[in-house]
């Protein structure tokens, strides 16, 4: 693991997970979110956000390696030079229609593990030459995908866990990310709302098939490993989700800026 020199004390302390009244003002605002997007012309909805998948051998959208470049401050010479390495907008919306942060999103997908550690080395130091670049690189190897079956929603299904995080700059302690990918509009709100409940972040993102709700968390590579697990067993049981898959993601590499790159939220305890 490659970090950059950042102090701990640095990072805020840590956030509880939310009430169930801020889940469901959360869904709300999210409703209207989506509502608002569809309505954009030209349609955000179809917005294709895949990207390039260099040297794929697998179905579309299965690359193992993925590079992303988060930044609050991109200058238009490192984003050509991005564009040209083949790096695709993979931008994001909050659920409420705020900025989100990090403003820009560049991702680069492989399925070579050689060219990744090529390509992850090319890229950080293009970055760390750019004076102006705000944000951070980071590498991960996608270890598990599962697809969850469309179902009744079941609410005496209970939760699984809780978690409490705190914000750093670049996430600069976490190992290992998951992901919970859904159709917001699609899928029951009261599941949403637990899952916003569990303590997973959640913003929205422009997908070919239309605008999806992702929840993530960040934290250690053994945590990560169980939440995902029991996430993936909760869903298949409680339903309710609608187009929905998830993803556990190994972070291998990650070069911080500095203490005001953009915050992740880091797992601190699990309830």
């Amino acid at each position: 693991m490659q970090y950059d020199p950042i102090l701990e004390a640095q990072s805020t302390s840590s956030e509880p997970p939310p009430s169930p009244r801020e889940a469901k003002e959360v869904v709300a605002t999210m409703n209207n979110c989506c509502s608002t997007a569809r309505k954009q012309k030209p349609p955000l909805l179809v917005k294709d956000m895949e990207g390039p998948c260099h040297g794929l051998r697998h179905r579309p959208g299965a690359s193992r390696f993925h590079i992303h470049v988060d930044a609050d401050r991109l200058s238009g010479s490192l984003e050509a030079k991005l564009k040209a390495a083949g790096y695709a907008e993979s931008d994001f919306l909050r659920h409420d229609g705020g900025e989100p942060r990090p403003r820009f999103i560049r991702t680069l997908k492989l399925d070579d593990g050689r060219t990744y550690k090529i390509a992850l080395q090319e890229v950080t130091e293009v970055c760390k030459a750019d004076d102006s670049f705000i944000g951070f690189v980071e590498g991960e190897v996608i270890c598990a995908r599962e697809s969850i079956i469309e179902k009744e929603y079941d609410p005496s299904v209970p939760i699984p866990f809780r978690v409490s995080a705190r914000r750093e700059p670049g996430g600069f302690t976490k190992t290992a990310d998951m992901h919970v990918t859904l159709c917001p509009l699609e899928s029951h709100p009261q599941l949403i709302e637990r899952l916003f409940c569990m303590g997973f972040s959640l913003v929205l993102a422009p997908k070919p098939s239309g605008l999806m709700a992702v929840f993530s968390l960040q934290g250690t590579r053994e945590t990560i490993g169980c939440l995902f697990k029991a996430t993936c067993e909760y869903l298949r049981a409680a339903g309710g989700a609608a187009q929905c898959s998830t993803k556990d993601e190994r972070i291998t590499w990650l070069w911080v800026s500095g203490a005001d790159a953009p915050a992740t939220r880091v797992i601190t305890k699990v309830i």
